[in-house]
């Protein structure tokens, strides 16, 4: 009796989930971009994922959180924050390239 009841508050507690989609500045998926789930209140780590080929996420995060910050890196990409509350509502996140400077190179040739 007492493994029913634990297990039925562990599937409360887990109940919540943040979901959405991460696109580039056209407007495409963005495959493989590190997704975090933090709480609003002290930025504490309670999920991540990785984003699928179609740029869709879905983070399982604990029942306490009602707004949670939503950070997502790429290594092309600028990080971005977003600021979420848990319903089960898809987001979108947008991503700005990140601006790289290239030193110039020079080519000489000789015979």
């Amino acid at each position: 009796m007492f493994l029913v009841i634990m297990l039925s508050f562990n599937g409360v507690m887990y109940a919540q989930e943040v979901e959405g989609y991460v696109l580039d500045y056209q407007g495409k998926p963005v495959e493989f971009a590190s997704v975090a789930i933090l709480t609003s209140t002290d930025s504490t780590l309670v999920g991540g994922c990785i984003t699928l080929a179609d740029g869709q996420f879905k983070v399982k995060v604990p029942g306490e959180n009602k707004n949670v910050i939503v950070r997502v890196s790429h290594m092309s990409y600028e990080d971005a924050f977003q600021t979420k509350q848990v319903d089960n509502t898809p987001m979108k996140i947008t991503l700005s390239p990140k601006a790289v400077n290239l030193d110039g190179i020079t080519i000489s040739a000789s015979r």
